[in-house]
C-alpha cells in the first residue's frame, strides 16, 4: 500500500527487468531479499476465455484471481485452483462478466531481479491480438483494472458507497478525493415480503413449489403481482424454474415494478435441491435369529433400494464373525531385509491378491503374503523382476529366491494334483530404489506357461485363485451366550447411508431341532453333469430323527452356467422352533474338455488323382455347443495367404483354395488347352503374346513381409516375363512383383517412386525345358532369391512397399496386362505373409495341403484342434493315406489258437505274420495293445488280439488267441471257480469272503461254499449221549486232495498246550459203520468225492479221572 501501479519503470508497464526497476515507486532501498505485491480488481467486459502470463521470473512471479469472487485466494476454490501461474506459466481461465480481485506477488532472494505480467482478452474486453503487457495508461486498457472499489454502484439496495478518484501529473504525482453515496430507501415503494424460509433444503425427485411473496404498498395495501419478475439461477446458470428433479444451488430473487415505476428492494429465496433421503433397507430372513453356543450363522442377506438411485449396495458388518477361507492374501510387513518372521499381517488382508503395484514400498523393509493359491491341475509357473528381491514358497517347495535386483528369475511346477496349495510371498529391498523392474514385476501363468500375468482373483469377493483364514462376511458365532449383531449398511449415490440390525441370540435351547449336511458343505461340481443332491437330515438334540420331508430348501444349481450356487437349508418343527439354518456351496466349473469325433474315422484313404474333401469332425462339450475344430495340417507351412495350384484341368477360372482370390484366364485364345500336366497335376501355358490370368483385389496381398513361390518350366528365360505383380492401381511397378527380364530373374519392391531390385542370372541358374522351383522373400530387412529349394542371391535393406487393397494383381504379364508376357508353363503360385526361413524353403516345392496325385509315401495328418470357454482344448489326429489299394493284408497265427498256461507260469506268445499283396510282409506292424502280457497269477481266460494296417490304411481282420490259465493244484481250481471275479486276497486260505467265520481252506476241506453263510451245516456235530466223547463230520476224501490232511486230537486241560494227543483218539469211516447217505454231491458213497467219518475219543467219559474231555480236528493243506 505504499503506492500506486499505473505504467510501471520507465512506462514499460508491469515488465520490471532488474532491481532498479522494483526501487522505482515501491519504498524498496536494497536489491535482495524483498518481495513486491500489487493488488487490486480485474473486470471482465464479457464472457469468454482470458489468458494471464507471467515470465521472465527471477526469483519467483505468480498471478491470483479471485474466481469465487469469495474475497479470499485460495489454491482450490469453488470455481477452480485461483493461482493462475507460477514462475514462468500461462494460465487460461473462462470468465462471466464481473469484477475479480487479483494479486501479483513477486519474490526476489539474490542476485538479478525480473518480472514480467502480460494478459489476453477476448475480442471488445480489452488487448485481444496478443498477450499484452500490463500498462493501465494505455488506451485500450482503460477500465480493466481498479487499485480500489467493487465497480458500478448498486442502487437496488439501501447502503453506503464510496468512489475513489485517482489523478496523475506527467511527472506521476498523484492526487486522490473520495465522495460518498448513500442510496435510502424510497418510502413510498412497494415492499415484497417472502412467505416461507429465506434458505429451503428440498428433497430430489419430487416437485418443489414456492411459497411466494406478498407485495404491498406503502399503506400495507396488496398489490397485485402481475409485475412481479423472478430471476432464477442454479448453480450460477440461468434457468427458468426450481426443478425438483435437478440436484443444484438455486437462487430465485424477487423483483417488482408498480405503476408509478417504484421499484420495490428485491428479496431472495436460496433452495438446495439435493437427495437427502437413505435407501430402505430389507432384511431377507428374520431380523431377530436364535442359535446355539458354537454354531455358525450365515447371513440371509439384505436388500435396499433408493427412490432416485434403484438397487444400492448393502455391505455388512459383524459382531463376532466365524473364522475360514476368505478371498486374498494376509499382508504384513516386517522391518529389516529378507526378514523371515513370521507374517505379522499389520496391513490386513489384501482381497485381490499381491498388488505389487499398490505397494508403498520401503526401504530396508520386507512385505510378506501368505494364505492358499488355486490351480486345477497343479501344473503353473511364476515370474519375477522387483528391485530388490523376492521369496516364494508353495505347497511347502522353494519356488523363488532371487537375491538380484536387476535379475529376472521364472520357475515352473508341477505338484502332480489339483486344488489349493499353501502360498508365502516375501519382497524385499535393501536400500535405494525399489518395486517392479518390468511390468508385471510378479507374474504368474495358470498353464505353466511363460504367459505371465499378474496374480489376482477376480474381484474382492470371489476367492478364485487366492483364499486366507480370516473373518468371513456375514457371518456370526460365539461360544458363550450373548446377544451379537449384523448390521447392514447402504448408501447411495448422494451419501445418505442406512444401516439396519439383526439381532443373533446366542443361547442354548435344548428344543431346538438340529439341521445335518450330509456330505461335503462345499462341493465342487463339473458342468453338464447332473447334481444329485447330497441332502440334509434333522434330528433333536438327542440325535433322534425328526421329519426331513419338512426341510425347506432355498436356491438351485444350474450345471449349464459356470459360478458358485448357494443352497440354504431351513426347518422348523411343530412348535415353530426353528433350526439354524445352514448352506451349501456348490462350485459349478468346467475342466472337461471337448471330444472330437472323426467323421469318416482315421485313417481316411483317398483315391489317387480324387479330391480330398475333409469330412469333419463333431465337437461334443459338456458345456458349449456349436464349437467347430481348426484343422492344420502337420508340416504344413505358416502364413499362407494365397495359392493357385491350377488343378481344376479346364475353363477360364484358377481358384485360390486359401483367400478366395479367384483368377481369371485372360485372352487366351482356347483356354481348355491351356491347362497342362504340370509339376504336381496341371498346371497354365501361357504363349507369351498376350496371355494373363487377372487376379482381383485384395487387402491379404497387402504385404509387409512376404514371400512369392511357384514352379516355372520355358524353352527360354532370357525373356520379357512376369510369373506375379501385385499393385497398387493395376499398373506397372507400383507395389511388388517376381519377373524375368532378358537373363534376370528380379524379384522387386516399390517404394513410393523407387524400384529396390535383388536378381540373379535365369540361364546360369535355371534349366531349360525342366520344372525349376522359384522364391522370392522378404523379411523386412533382407530379401532372398532361391532356385530349387538352394539360396542364390541375398541383399540387406528394409523397404516400406507401397500398399493399396484396391489394387488387382496379375500372373503372367506385367501389371495392366499389356506387356511383359509369360512364355512357359506356370504351376503352384503360393503368397505367404512372412519370409520362409532357407531351412524351410524346401517344403514349397510341395504342393499346399494334400497332395492326391500321386501316392503318399506316409500319411498326411490333419491335426483338429478345439477349445471351449473355459479354456480346455483337445486334439486329435486324422491320417490321410493317398492309395488306390483297398486289399487288406492277411494274419496267420503262429502257434495255437487256443493255449494253455501254468498258474505263474511266464507266457510267451508266439506272434502272427501279416502279409499283403501290395506291400508284402508287414508282420512288424502287427500290433497287440498289450493283451500279449498275460497275468498268470491268477486263473482265468485270455484273448490276445492282432491288428495290422497296410501303408494304404486298409486293416486286416482281427485275429485272436484264447489263452487260459489254469492250476494243477485242487484247491487253487476250487477257488477260481467258486470265487470268480474275486481278488487275490478274497481267494486266500485263510480268507473269509462270506464272513461265516469259516475260512476258505476249511470250507473247501468240509465241504462248503465259500460265498454261502453255511457254518451251522458244515461244522462238526458233537455227540454226547454214548460212553465216549465224538464228532461227526463230512470231509474231501483223501483220494481226492492229498494235500489236505485231518488231524483228529483229544485233551483233558486246554490250559496245556502239549496235552493234546492223535493215539486216544480213533477216526472211523464208511468200513466202521458210519453213515455215507445225504452226501453234499448227491453221489453215493462209491462214486461221491466226500465222505462222513467220525473221530471218537478212546477212554470213555466216565474213565476220565479229570472228569472233563475236549476233542479238536485240525485241517492243514501240505
Amino acid at each position: 500500500g505504499l503506492n500506486n501501479f499505473t505504467d510501471g519503470p520507465l512506462g514499460r508497464g508491469f515488465d520490471f527487468h532488474r532491481e532498479s526497476d522494483f526501487r522505482i515507486g515501491t519504498g524498496i532501498s536494497r536489491n535482495d531479499q524483498f518481495q513486491t505485491l500489487v493488488y487490486g480488481y480485474f473486470k471482465a467486459k464479457v464472457a469468454g476465455v482470458y489468458q494471464f502470463n507471467t515470465d521472465n521470473a527471477d526469483d519467483r512471479i505468480t498471478f491470483w484471481m479471485d474466481l469465487d469472487q469469495d474475497g479470499v485466494f485460495e489454491t482450490t476454490g469453488e470455481n477452480g485452483a485461483e493461482r493462475i501461474t507460477w514462475h514462468n506459466a500461462t494460465g487460461t481461465r473462462t470468465l462471466e462478466p464481473g469484477y475479480y480481485r487479483v494479486a501479483i506477488g513477486h519474490n526476489e532472494g539474490g542476485g538479478g531481479a525480473r518480472g514480467r505480467f502480460r494478459y489476453q482478452t477476448p475480442e471488445g474486453a480489452g488487448p485481444s491480438a496478443e498477450l499484452t503487457v500490463l500498462n493501465l495508461t494505455h488506451a485500450d486498457q482503460y477500465g480493466l483494472w481498479f487499485a480500489d472499489g467493487e465497480g458500478a454502484i448498486d442502487t437496488t439496495y439501501p447502503g453506503n458507497h464510496v468512489i475513489t478518484y485517482f489523478v496523475y501529473d506527467s511527472s506521476g504525482n498523484m492526487t486522490t478525493v473520495k465522495r460518498s453515496i448513500v442510496v435510502e430507501i424510497d418510502p413510498d415503494a412497494p415492499v415484497i415480503t417472502l412467505l416461507g424460509d429465506v434458505e429451503v433444503s428440498h428433497d430430489l425427485g419430487s416437485e418443489f413449489n414456492d411459497p411466494g411473496v406478498t407485495i404491498k404498498d406503502a399503506s400495507g395495501a396488496e398489490l397485485p403481482a402481475d409485475s412481479l419478475v423472478l430471476t432464477i439461477t442454479r448453480d450460477g446458470e440461468s434457468v427458468d424454474k426450481v426443478d425438483g428433479n435437478v440436484a443444484g444451488s438455486y437462487h430465485i430473487r424477487y423483483d417488482y415494478t408498480d405503476a408509478s415505476n417504484r421499484k420495490a428492494i428485491p428479496v431472495n429465496r436460496s433452495v438446495i435441491v439435493a437427495d437427502t433421503t437413505p435407501p430402505v433397507i430389507t432384511l431377507i430372513g428374520s431380523a431377530s435369529v436364535q442359535l446355539p453356543p458354537g454354531a455358525v450363522y450365515e447371513d440371509s442377506g439384505a436388500t435396499a433400494v433408493d427412490a432416485l438411485d434403484g438397487d444400492v449396495v448393502v455391505t455388512v458388518t459383524s459382531s463376532s464373525p466365524a473364522y475360514g477361507p476368505m478371498p486374498g492374501l494376509l499382508k504384513g510387513g516386517l522391518s529389516g531385509r529378507n526378514n523371515t518372521a513370521e507374517n505379522n499381517g499389520m496391513y490386513g488382508v489384501e482381497p485381490l491378491g499381491p498388488s505389487i503395484e499398490n505397494i508403498v514400498w520401503q526401504g530396508n523393509y520386507t512385505f510378506v503374503y501368505s494364505g492358499q493359491i488355486y490351480d486345477a491341475d497343479g501344473v503353473l509357473s511364476f515370474r519375477e523382476d522387483i528391485d530388490d528381491a523376492v521369496w516364494l514358497q508353495v505347497d511347502g517347495q522353494q519356488v523363488l529366491d532371487d537375491g538380484g535386483w536387476n535379475v529376472v528369475t521364472t520357475k515352473s511346477l508341477e505338484l502332480g494334483r489339483g486344488g489349493w496349495f499353501d502360498f508365502e510371498l516375501r519382497l524385499h529391498n535393501a536400500s535405494g530404489g525399489a518395486g517392479q523392474v518390468t511390468a508385471p514385476g510378479f507374474g504368474w501363468d495358470a498353464e505353466g506357461g511363460a504367459n505371465y500375468i499378474a496374480p489376482a482373483n477376480t474381484d474382492a469377493t470371489t476367492a478364485d485363485l487366492f483364499r486366507t483364514h480370516g473373518p468371513l462376511a456375514g457371518t456370526v458365532t460365539a461360544r458363550s451366550e450373548s446377544i451379537q449383531t449384523l448390521t447392514y449398511t447402504a448408501t447411495d449415490a448422494a451419501g445418505n447411508t442406512a444401516t439396519l440390525v439383526r439381532e443373533i441370540i446366542i443361547k442354548d435351547d435344548p428344543t431346538l431341532p438340529i439341521l445335518v449336511l450330509a456330505g461335503e458343505a462345499e462341493l465342487i461340481h463339473e458342468a453338464g453333469a447332473t447334481f444329485e443332491e447330497p441332502g440334509v437330515t434333522v434330528e433333536d438334540s438327542r440325535g433322534n430323527a425328526l421329519d426331513a420331508s419338512k426341510i425347506v430348501k432355498d436356491g438351485s444349481v444350474d450345471v449349464k452356467k459356470l459360478g458358485v450356487y448357494t443352497l440354504t437349508y431351513n426347518f422348523t418343527n411343530d412348535k415353530g422352533k426353528a433350526a439354524t439354518p445352514l448352506k451349501r456351496r456348490v462350485e459349478v466349473v468346467d475342466t472337461t474338455a471337448p471330444v472330437i469325433t472323426l467323421e469318416g474315422g482315421t485313417p481316411l484313404q483317398v483315391t489317387v488323382g480324387q479330391p480330398f474333401v475333409d469330412p469333419g469332425a463333431t465337437i461334443t462339450d459338456n458345456l458349449d455347443e456349436g464349437l467347430t475344430a481348426k484343422v492344420t495340417l502337420k508340416s504344413s507351412v505358416a502364413g499362407l495367404v494365397a495359392n493357385w495350384n491350377f488343378n481344376e484341368g479346364e475353363g477360364e477360372q484358377a481358384n485360390d483354395a486359401t483367400s478366395g482370390l479367384t483368377g481369371t484366364l485372360t485372352q487366351f485364345d482356347e483356354p481348355d488347352q491351356a491347362w497342362v500336366n504340370g509339376k504336381h497335376g496341371k498346371a497354365i501355358q501361357f504363349d507369351g503374346v498376350d496371355d494373363f490370368i487377372i487376379l482381383p483385389a485384395s487387402e491379404k496381398l497387402d504385404l509387409d513381409e512376404m514371400t512369392i513361390s511357384a514352379w516355372v518350366n520355358c524353352e527360354d528365360y532370357a525373356q520379357n516375363g512376369f510369373i506375379f505383380e501385385k499393385t497398387t492401381n493395376g499398373a506397372l511397378n507400383t507395389q511388388y512383383s517376381l519377373f524375368f527380364q532378358q537373363d534376370q530373374l528380379i524379384h522387386r519392391l516399390v517404394s513410393g517412386g523407387n524400384l529396390q531390385d535383388l536378381s540373379i542370372s535365369a540361364t546360369i541358374n535355371m534349366d531349360i525345358n525342366e520344372w525349376n522351383h522359384v522364391a522370392a522373400t522378404y523379411d523386412g530387412s533382407i530379401r532372398s532369391l532361391y532356385v530349387n529349394g538352394e539360396l542364390i542371391q541375398s541383399i540387406a535393406g528394409a523397404v516400406t512397399t507401397n500398399k493399396n487393397p484396391n489394387g488387382t494383381s496379375i500372373i503372367g504379364a506385367f501389371g495392366s496386362g499389356a506387356d511383359f508376357f509369360f512364355k512357359g508353363i506356370i504351376d503352384d503360385i503360393q503368397i505367404y505373409n512372412r519370409a520362409i526361413p532357407e531351412e524351410e524353403i524346401h517344403n514349397l516345392q510341395k504342393p499346399v495341403g494334400i497332395d492326391t496325385t500321386t501316392k503318399s509315401v506316409k500319411p498326411y495328418e490333419l491335426i483338429y484342434t478345439v477349445s471351449d470357454s473355459s479354456g480346455n482344448s483337445a486334439t486329435a489326429t486324422r491320417e490321410v493315406i493317398v492309395s488306390n489299394d483297398s486289399s487288406p493284408p492277411v494274419i496267420t497265427l503262429e502257434g495255437d489258437a487256443v493255449v494253455t498256461v501254468d498258474l505263474n507260469e511266464v507266457y510267451e506268445d508266439l506272434g502272427a505274420t501279416a502279409l499283403d499283396d501290395q506291400d508284402g510282409n508287414l508282420s512288424f506292424l502287427i500290433e497287440t495293445n498289450g493283451t500279449d502280457e498275460i497275468d498268470t497269477s491268477e486263473p482265468g481266460e485270455h484273448t490276445v488280439t492282432y491288428d495290422v494296417r497296410d501303408f494304404s490304411g486298409n486293416a486286416a481282420v482281427q485275429v485272436t488267441r484264447k489263452v487260459i490259465v489254469a492250476s494243477s493244484d485242487p484247491v487253487d481250481q476250487w477257488l477260481s471257480s467258486k470265487l470268480p471275479g474275486k481278488s487275490a486276497a478274497e481267494k486266500a486260505l485263510d480268507a473269509d469272503p462270506d464272513n461265516d467265520g469259516i475260512p476258505n481252506l476249511l470250507e473247501y476241506a468240509l465241504s462248503g461254499d465259500p460265498l454261502v453263510a453255511d457254518r451251522n451245516i458244515i461244522l462238526p456235530v458233537l455227540e454226547t449221549n454214548s460212553d465216549n466223547l465224538s464228532l461227526t463230520i463230512v470231509r474231501l476224501k483223501p483220494a481226492k486232495d492229498a494235500s489236505i490232511s485231518l488231524k483228529a486230537q483229544v485233551t483233558t486241560n486246554l490250559g496245556a498246550t502239549d496235552g493234546w494227543s492223535e493215539d486216544d483218539v480213533t477216526i472211523k469211516g464208511a468200513l466202521q459203520g458210519v453213515n455215507q447217505s445225504d452226501l453234499p454231491d448227491e453221489k453215493p458213497y462209491a462214486t461221491s468225492d466226500y465222505e462222513r467219518i467220525k473221530v471218537e475219543a478212546n477212554t470213555a467219559k466216565t474213565a476220565v479221572t479229570e472228569g472233563k474231555q475236549f476233542l479238536r480236528i485240525i485241517v492243514e493243506k501240505q
